[in-house]
């Protein structure tokens, strides 16, 4: 696991063997131009395999040391809330190609989407969409990662398939595909 400063984030691993910038940029000219319908809604649309997201995790939901240092996430940092169909995310590339640039614009753009602000000591974790499939795939969930823009968070996304009876599937995905990259909040001005 690495806890970035934010500044120093390495880029995430890619699935695709194409060059990220010849790979995201028809995809982001594709998937960032919604789509309306004539009905008021957006339609949605999946996200690339090749890009990554954010997922906001509240310090009570982190694994400490005794010293109350982050080590890791908790499976409740993956349970769906009442009345929640999927889990939230925000899709890093929508903000920037290059992942580097676009996690900062994407922690900002979480912020931007709150009422009060997230946590001084919660982190966001950073994962591959492709790696999230494969955990469900794993645990024998099928997970569809869809765009679903708000209009105070425009890169909002979601993790839909998750129930909160699939405790193997929390435990995994915060034991591996979400615990490689951790960004302290305070980290990203």
């Amino acid at each position: 696991m690495t806890i970035c400063d934010g500044l120093s984030l390495t880029r995430p691993r890619r699935v695709s063997n194409e060059p990220l910038e010849t790979q995201n940029r028809d995809v982001s000219f594709k998937y960032s131009r919604l789509t309306s319908r004539s009905d008021g809604f957006t339609t949605m649309r999946p996200l690339p395999d090749a890009n990554n997201v954010l997922r906001y995790v509240a310090y009570g939901r982190t694994r400490k040391d005794e010293d109350g240092n982050i080590i890791g996430l908790l499976p409740q940092a993956f349970e769906l809330r009442p009345q929640e169909t999927y889990l939230s995310i925000t899709w890093v590339e929508f903000f920037d190609l290059d992942p580097v640039a676009g996690v900062p614009a994407a922690v900002r753009a979480f912020r931007g989407s709150l009422e009060t602000g997230p946590g001084k000591r919660s982190v966001f974790a950073l994962a591959n969409v492709n790696d999230i499939k494969e955990a469900g795939a794993k645990s024998g969930v099928k997970l569809r990662l869809l765009h679903r823009p708000s209009k105070s968070n425009p890169g909002h996304s979601g993790i839909d398939g998750v129930t909160n009876s699939h405790a193997d599937l929390q435990e995994l995905l915060a034991s591996e595909t979400f615990a490689t990259t951790l960004i302290p909040n305070a980290s990203i001005p």
